[in-house]
C-alpha cells in the first residue's frame, strides 16, 4: 500500500492545468483561463501519469532475492576470515598437545600413558560436543555459541596453570578446554557453509587453512611461553590468546541478521527511487500541432517527504526495533538464527536430523573416521616425542609440528581450488589421502635425522590437511547442504571414540615395548583400514543414489501419464454439451496436441516450422 503522502502527491500531480489558446482566434478570449480541463482538442495531448505497478513488482522481486544474493557474496569472505582465525587458534592449541605432553611429564613425573590422557580427554570432549554445538548454532546463532566457547577456553586454560597433579588436568585442560574447542570448531565450519554454495569447497578450505598456520605458529610460541615464564604463567599467556574468540564472534554475523540488514538497505533505496520518480518522473508531454499557439502551466507543488514509506505488499520490514536499549544490545550480541528456508515454507527448520543414526553407509563412514582419528591424534601427540627419542633436541622436536602445519596450510587451500574447478572428484581425492597418510605414518617410524623428519612431517600435514578440511564438503556433497550441520556433528562425535583411545593405546605400546616406533606402526594400520571402510561406504552411497534415481524417474513417468489422462478427459467433456461445448472442447484439444517427429508419409497432420526451422508434426486427437 502506498503511503498517504505519496497519495497526496499523486492527486496534486493530477491537477496540472493545461491552458492553450489561439492568439489569432478572438472566440478563444471568452474561454476561462483557469480551466483545469486540458484542451486536447486544440492540439495539446496529455499523457497519463506513469503506472508504477511494473516497478513495484520488480522491487518486490528484488527484495525476495536478497537471501540468494548474500550467498557467495563479498561479505562471505569476512566470515571466511573469522573461520580462519577460529581454526588458527583452536586447532593450533589442540596440536600443541605434543608440547603439553612433554611439559606434563617433566612437571608431574608420570608415565607416558597417564600424561597422554589430558590431551585425549580434551579432543574427545571436543568431538562429543559436536551435536550440541550443531543444535546451539541452529537454535540460537554462531555468534552466541562462539562467545560461550571462548568463556570455556579462557576458564580452562587459567585453571590449568594452578593444577598440582595430572588428575586435575583431566577436568581443567581435558573437560573445559574440550567444550570450548568443540563449540568453536563446529561453529566456524557451520557459518562458512551457510554463506557459500558454489564456492563452498574453496571457502571451507581457506577458512580451515588457519589450522595449518596455527600449527606452524602456536607450537613454537607455546614452547617459548613454557621456557620463558614457567608452567603456571605460560597458561596465563595462552589464555590471553584465547580471548581473541570474542573478535571471531563479532565477525560471525548470523545469516538471518545479514539478510534483514540487506533488505532494509534495499528498501531505503527503493523508497528514494520511487520518491524521485513520483516528483520527476510523472511529467506531462505535449506535442505542438499548430502555429500561433502558446501554453500556460501551473507549477507543481513541492513534493513532501515521506517518512512512512512502505512497499505495496506486506508490512514494512524492519531489522530490529527494541524499546529497551539493553535488550537491543543483547539481541545484537546473542542473536537468534532464524532458518530462512523454514520461514518461507512456514515451518521451522530441524534442530537435529536423528534419521542419520539409521543411515548405514553414513555410519560406516563414521567408523572409518574413528580409525583415522585414532591414528591422527596419536601422530600429533607423539611426533615430538619420537623425534626426541631419536636424537633431536626439544626445539627441533617442536618444529616437526610446525612442519606439519606448513604442509597442512598449503594442502587445505589448494584442495579447495582443485575441487571447485572439478579437476578431481572429491570422493576419489578423499579416499586417496587416507592411504597416503598410512604410508607417511609408516615412513615416520623408519626415518632418521632432522631433515627427513621434517620432510615426513610436511607430507603428513599435506595429506591429513586435505582429509580434515574437505570432510564438511564431502558430507554436503553426499548428504546435502541441509544435513551438513547434523551429519558433521554426528561424525565429530564418532571421532571422539578414536581420539580418546588413540593416545592412551600408543602410550601403552611405548611403555610395554620401549619404543615409539610401534605406536606409528599401529597408526599406519588404522589409517589403511579406515581407507578400506571409506571405499565401502562410498559404494553403498552410489548404489543407493542410483536406486533412488530410478524410483524417482518411475514416479515422474506415472504422474505425467496420470496428468495427461486427466487433461484429456477434461478436454473431451465439453464435447458432450452441444455446439458451444464442442467448440470449447476442440480448442482444448488443440492445446494438448502430441508433438512427434516429422513423418512425410503420415496422414491427417499439420506441418509447421518452429523458430529454428525444424519441422514437427502435431497429430490432433479427434473425438
Amino acid at each position: 500500500m502506498e503511503s498517504k503522502s505519496f497519495g497526496k502527491q499523486q492527486n496534486e500531480l493530477e491537477e496540472v492545468v493545461y491552458l492553450a489558446h489561439d492568439q489569432g482566434d478572438q472566440s478563444s478570449a471568452s474561454e476561462p483561463t483557469n480551466s483545469k480541463t486540458p484542451l486536447l482538442s486544440d492540439g495539446w495531448k496529455r499523457e497519463k501519469l506513469h503506472d508504477h505497478s511494473g516497478d513495484d513488482d520488480d522491487d518486490d522481486d528484488d527484495i525476495d532475492k536478497v537471501e540468494e544474493e548474500v550467498i557467495d557474496s563479498s561479505f562471505g569472505w569476512v566470515i571466511v576470515f573469522g573461520g580462519f582465525l577460529s581454526q588458527m587458534l583452536t586447532v593450533g592449541l589442540m596440536r600443541t598437545d605434543g608440547v603439553y605432553f612433554l611439559q606434563f611429564r617433566e612437571k608431574f613425573h608420570e608415565s607416558a600413558q597417564l600424561c597422554a590422557w589430558p590431551g585425549a580427554i580434551s579432543l574427545t570432549v571436543q568431538s562429543f560436543i559436536g551435536p550440541v554445538a550443531s543444535a546451539l548454532c541452529n537454535r540460537f546463532s554462531v555468534r552466541t555459541t562462539v562467545i560461550i566457547a571462548t568463556l570455556f577456553n579462557i576458564t580452562g586454560l587459567i585453571l590449568s596453570g594452578f593444577c598440582t597433579n595430572i588428575i586435575q588436568l583431566f577436568i581443567t585442560y581435558g573437560l573445559l578446554q574440550g567444550i570450548g574447542r568443540g563449540l568453536t570448531v563446529v561453529s566456524g565450519i557451520f557459518i562458512v557453509n551457510m554463506y557459500f554454495d558454489k564456492m563452498r569447497a574453496r571457502s571451507i578450505g581457506i577458512s580451515m587453512a588457519g589450522a595449518g598456520l596455527g600449527t606452524f605458529a602456536m607450537v613454537p610460541l607455546n614452547q617459548w611461553f613454557f621456557d620463558t615464564f614457567g608452567f603456571t604463567y605460560a597458561f596465563f599467556w595462552i589464555a590471553s590468546l584465547a580471548t581473541s574468540g570474542f573478535l571471531m564472534a563479532a565477525l560471525f554475523r548470523p545469516l538471518s541478521m545479514h539478510v534483514e540488514i540487506k533488505k532494509a538497505e534495499k528498501l531505503r533505496k527503493i523508497a528514494a527511487r520511487r520518491q524521485r520518480k513520483q516528483i520527476n518522473g510523472d511529467v506531462i508531454n505535449a506535442e505542438f500541432v499548430g502555429e500561433n499557439k502558446s501554453i500556460t502551466n501551473v507549477g507543481i507543488p513541492d513534493a513532501e517527504k515521506s517518512e512512512d514509506f512502505c512497499t505495496n505488499e506486506g508490512p514494512q520490514e524492519q531489522v530490529q526495533q527494541e524499546k529497551s536499549c539493553f535488550r537491543s544490545v543483547l539481541n545484537t550480541c546473542f542473536p537468534i538464527e532464524h532458518n530462512q528456508r523454514g520461514k518461507k515454507g512456514g515451518k521451522k527448520g530441524k534442530i537435529f536430523h536423528f534419521e542419520l543414526l539409521k543411515d548405514v553407509p553414513f555410519l560406516i563412514m563414521c567408523i572409518s573416521m574413528v580409525l583415522f582419528n585414532l591414528a591422527n591424534k596419536s601422530v600429533f601427540s607423539f611426533l615430538p616425542a619420537i623425534g626426541f627419542s631419536k636424537g633431536l633436541t626439544n626445539s627441533e622436536a617442536s618444529l616437526l609440528i610446525s612442519a606439519v602445519g606448513v604442509g597442512d596450510t598449503l594442502a587445505r587451500v589448494s584442495a579447495g581450488f582443485v575441487i571447485d574447478h572439478n579437476w578431481m572428484r572429491l570422493e576419489t581425492l578423499f579416499g586417496a589421502v587416507l592411504f597416503l597418510c598410512a604410508g607417511v605414518s609408516l615412513m615416520i617410524a623408519l626415518v632418521r635425522g632432522f631433515a627427513l623428519f621434517c620432510l615426513a612431517a610436511g607430507l603428513y600435514g599435506c595429506f591429513a590437511g586435505v582429509s580434515i578440511s574437505q570432510k564438511p564438503t564431502l558430507l554436503a556433497v553426499i548428504l546435502g547442504k541441509e544435513m551438513l550441520t547434523s551429519s558433521f556433528g554426528i561424525m565429530y562425535s564418532f571421532q571422539g571414540l578414536g581420539t580418546i583411545s588413540g593416545p592412551p593405546i600408543s602410550g601403552a605400546l611405548r611403555d610395554s615395548l620401549g619404543s615409539y616406533d610401534y605406536a606409528f606402526y599401529m597408526t599406519a594400520a588404522c589409517m589403511g583400514f579406515a581407507g578400506v571402510l571409506y571405499i565401502i561406504s562410498c559404494i553403498l552411497f552410489t548404489l543407493r543414489s542410483r536406486r533412488e534415481a530410478r524410483e524417482a524417474g518411475s514416479c515422474e513417468s506415472t504422474e505425467s501419464d496420470a496428468h495427461f489422462s486427466a487433461s484429456a478427459a477434461e478436454s473431451y467433456q465439453p464435447l458432450l454439451k452441444g455446439e458451444a461445448g464442442r467448440a470449447q472442447g476442440a480448442e482444448n484439444l488443440v492445446q494438448q496436441t502430441l508433438v512427434v517427429p516429422y513423418d512425410s508419409n503420415a496422414g491427417d497432420e499439420d506441418i509447421q516450422s518452429d523458430d529454428d526451422g525444424d519441422k514437427e508434426k502435431r497429430r490432433f486427437l479427434h473425438p
